[in-house]
């Protein structure tokens, strides 16, 4: 039986340097020293098993990357891994588009956010046109990946901007629930059941 819970999100800001902004939001989280122990913490239970990170605060980097053990939570990263966060590497700007390359986890839901100031609500959620190399058709703002990228091999996405205007953007990572059961589809393919199902 699959527990319900809301999803959370955080964003990666792309807007040249790259800063990392968070905004919490619950997701199945029922303890915080093991299955059934301790009171929430706002930790992903499913995440705090597969990485045995029982007892982290949120606030704290446990491995110093510079990415909160919240946002690893979020973005479904080991928080004992340093440089294992959501982060955008290159990222390609022509008069016509932006590439951003990042390492993805499958079963979460990227999208680009932009705002024509680098603070404000970056409101605007970006049309993706290609993800991978592969076209999309008209209206995909979201990517959801069925697989981690491999290990040296970041996935991609690319937006078009109109030439000659300023744009800050922003990478944001949430949960998806790919069949509106509660579970996130990244929880689903940890414990071995179909996110789709």
């Amino acid at each position: 039986m699959k527990a319900i819970a809301p999803l959370r999100s955080f964003i990666l800001q792309a807007s040249f340097p790259l800063l990392l902004l968070g905004v919490p939001l619950h997701a199945l989280d029922n303890a915080s020293s093991g299955f059934a122990q301790g009171l929430a913490d706002g930790l992903d239970d499913i995440w705090q098993s597969k990485y045995n990170a029982w007892g982290l605060s949120g606030a704290a980097d446990a491995d110093s990357d510079g990415c909160s053990n919240l946002l690893e939570s979020i973005a479904g990263t080991d928080p004992f891994k340093a440089g294992d966060c959501l982060k955008v590497g290159n990222t390609i700007v022509t008069a016509t588009s932006v590439t951003f390359y990042f390492d993805s986890e499958g079963g979460k839901r990227y999208r680009v956010l932009s705002n024509g100031q680098p603070t404000g609500t970056f409101g605007t959620v970006e049309n993706i046109t290609h993800i991978n190399g592969t076209v999309q058709g008209a209206g995909v703002s979201s990517y959801i990946p069925a697989a981690d990228s491999p290990a040296g091999t970041p996935h991609f996405v690319r937006i078009n901007k109109s030439g000659g205007t300023m744009r800050f953007y922003k990478l944001e990572v949430a949960d998806a629930d790919s069949d509106a059961d509660g579970l996130s589809d990244w929880n689903e393919r940890q414990m071995g059941t179909d996110p789709v199902l």
